[in-house]
């Protein structure tokens, strides 16, 4: 069970947009539209993007803060919001069960690292996936108490049962820039969905 500490920690990271948000390579600001440079010598010259790329560590517990705030937001009194994947929230190390039956989950960790794997991301990409069906079913629940709220960035599934947000894919590519945008525009989802939680189902 939540505890209400870890209600009210939670809530403050996703208000803030501070703490996940630089677990996706963000700042406050959302994504700059310029180049980044540093100073050498009295010269500027762009970051090279391997200078900038994020720790795993830090996207893991960006994606464990995700899966704990979904949960709590699933387990507000009196919400209408009911996930069909499980969120298992445990920080850095989080997971998410994929229902396959009405009595049966199959688990994919919501975390990796730069080891060597045969299936590459697969697993990984498959959570992901399954992370953003919830974000969808979060907002399809808002959307029973007021029909006229919808997504800042509208999610929809392809016919293969892909999620797409923006119609970005969120799974992970080595360039990261795609998987980087969808994080930023499912991250503004869930703000807006607590958002709109904190007013209406709270009272």
């Amino acid at each position: 069970n939540t505890t209400h500490d870890d209600q009210n920690k939670s809530n403050n990271n996703t208000n803030n947009g501070i703490t996940i948000m630089a677990g996706f390579g963000f700042t406050s600001n959302n994504l700059s539209q310029q180049t980044p440079s540093q100073k050498q010598n009295g010269t500027t010259n762009p970051i090279s993007p391997e200078n900038l790329r994020v720790p795993w560590v830090e996207i893991n517990s960006a994606l464990g803060l995700v899966a704990l705030l979904l949960r709590i937001v699933e387990n507000k009194p009196n919400s209408s919001i009911q996930f069909t994947n499980k969120l298992v929230p445990m920080g850095s190390t989080s997971r998410i069960g994929v229902k396959r039956t009405p009595d049966t989950y199959t688990f994919y960790n919501l975390y990796s690292d730069d080891s060597f794997n045969l299936f590459g991301k697969r697993s990984f990409n498959v959570a992901l996936n399954a992370l953003l069906k919830c974000v969808l079913e979060a907002s399809q629940g808002v959307q029973r108490i007021d029909r006229t709220m919808a997504l800042p960035h509208p999610i929809t599934a392809t016919s293969t049962g892909e999620f797409l947000i923006e119609s970005l894919s969120i799974n992970y590519s080595p360039d990261g820039e795609a998987f980087t945008k969808a994080c930023k525009y499912m991250l503004t989802d869930i703000k807006w969905i607590v958002a709109y939680t904190t007013k209406h189902v709270d009272r």
